[in-house]
């Protein structure tokens, strides 16, 4: 499995999967995608299952790196997207080696953007989800908004 370095990222950017059922009671909403159309085409475009965990984005996306080769793709709505000076197309997929470097603009249209990497986001499930619940702090990558 590849790791993703994360060099720069937008400030609401956070591990999502389709969200966690059944703990309302407890006072923890599902989280999960702002929008679910959108965090779904990501995956099927990198060949994933629909729940696998990409990262959510709002506003702006940033600049990422990977240790190994994988397949990637945004969507959202439209936006600014490089793999080194190379400028690509939101809605496909893509591949991205080790040295390239994957930058996301600033979203146009639209507040959520999605990035899938074929494999998912490996971080551990929480109440049986790997999405970021901000609010509880639990769920994506220790509970918390990404970083560089």
């Amino acid at each position: 499995m590849s790791a993703l370095d994360i060099l720069q990222v937008g400030p609401m950017a956070s591990v999502q999967d389709l969200g966690r059922k059944g703990w309302l009671q407890a006072g923890v909403s599902g989280a999960g995608p702002m929008d679910p159309p959108s965090f779904r085409i990501a995956n099927a475009l990198v060949g994933n299952e629909p729940n696998a965990a990409a990262l959510e984005f709002a506003g702006i996306g940033g600049r990422f790196q990977v240790s190994g080769p994988v397949r990637f793709a945004v969507t959202g709505g439209d936006m600014d997207i490089r793999r080194g000076e190379e400028r690509l197309h939101a809605w496909e997929s893509h591949d991205l080696h080790p040295g390239d470097v994957l930058t996301i603009g600033a979203l146009r249209g639209c507040v959520w953007g999605y990035l899938a990497l074929s494999g998912g986001i490996d971080v551990p499930p929480v109440m049986g989800s790997r999405s970021t619940h901000l609010r509880s702090g639990i769920g994506g990558h220790a509970g918390r908004r990404l970083q560089a």
